[in-house]
């Protein structure tokens, strides 16, 4: 586990985040992910059979796709114990506190959620584009909303969370508009992110696969890593949102023949709904606002 102790590392200099990131030691959950990672990585024949597979299927579907058929690639973002440190003012007098709604956004095949976010609500739901990943959404037992709907029940959902989702996603603003509408007054909004923002679509985007909408304002000019997450975190907030802790983490994949373990450094960020400004208001310009008004 040494080799992680870089993404727990706070950020250093005065800054107008710092007093909101969470700093977090290793948990129990990142290092039995990782335990369980090796073990796959050791039994040669299923890795044989991967490296036979997945490169013929990859001529005639997507990865993902690929890795759900496969039952590969599973991921590790952010643990029920780390979730539970950044929400003090909920978690502080009532320790086993669960939601009575939750829905995850690009859910995958739900392995990011059943080692944390799932193990914190009274009902898990989900969304996903993939049919596959869909299917092994409902075999681990997830309701699967319809991609484009999720937003229009009405009953108000008490958490939204976005894992690694919205560097994904063609157009990021429709997820965090929708978000707003979608979450309950006051509700929590849980996004994980890498950093610097560098957008990868897989589908629905360009041919580059690059976002069709316009993305620069969640980029920052900037190398430094807290520049990176101030942008990002002000673009979020610009919709609606106000953050109130933030940390990093190891964000883990499953490892093959070659290495035991892939990762990357994510940024998990929690946002408050502000309900007392419109979405619409912020959207707008104040000039665009008062002629729309006249």
């Amino acid at each position: 586990m040494a080799s992680l102790d870089k993404f727990y590392e706070p950020p250093v200099g005065d800054h107008q985040i710092k007093n909101t990131f969470i700093i977090l030691s290793k948990d129990e959950a990142t290092e039995e992910f990782i335990r369980w990672s090796k073990e796959r990585t050791d039994q040669f024949f299923l890795q044989l059979f991967y490296d036979v597979t997945a490169p013929f299927m990859k001529i005639f579907t997507t990865k993902t796709t690929t890795n759900a058929i496969l039952g590969r690639g599973e991921m590790f973002v952010v643990s029920k114990e780390h979730l539970i440190k950044m929400m003090p003012e909920i978690y502080a007098e009532n320790p086993d506190h669960k939601f009575n709604n939750w829905i995850d956004l690009g859910a995958g095949d739900g392995g990011a959620l059943i080692r944390g976010p799932s193990l914190m609500t009274e009902k898990m739901s989900t969304t996903e584009i993939c049919p596959v990943m869909r299917k092994r959404l409902e075999w681990r037992g997830f309701t699967v909303e319809d991609t484009d709907n999720w937003d229009q029940s009405e009953t108000k959902w008490e958490v939204i969370s976005m894992l690694n989702l919205l560097d994904r996603a063609a157009n990021p603003d429709m997820f965090l508009d929708k978000a707003y509408d979608a979450l309950a007054p006051d509700g929590i909004l849980i996004i994980a992110i890498v950093l610097p923002y560098r957008p990868y679509v897989e589908r629905g985007g360009t041919i580059a696969n690059k976002p069709y909408a316009d993305v620069h304002k969640f980029i920052s000019p900037s190398r430094k890593y807290v520049d990176q997450v101030d942008t990002f975190i002000t673009a979020v907030e610009k919709k609606g949102f106000k953050h109130t802790a933030w940390s990093s983490a190891p964000y883990l994949c499953e490892g093959d023949r070659t290495i035991e373990y892939y990762s990357l450094k994510d940024t998990i960020i929690i946002f408050r709904k502000n309900s007392t400004v419109s979405q619409t208001n912020l959207d707008q310009p104040p000039t665009e606002q008062k002629k729309d008004e006249l």
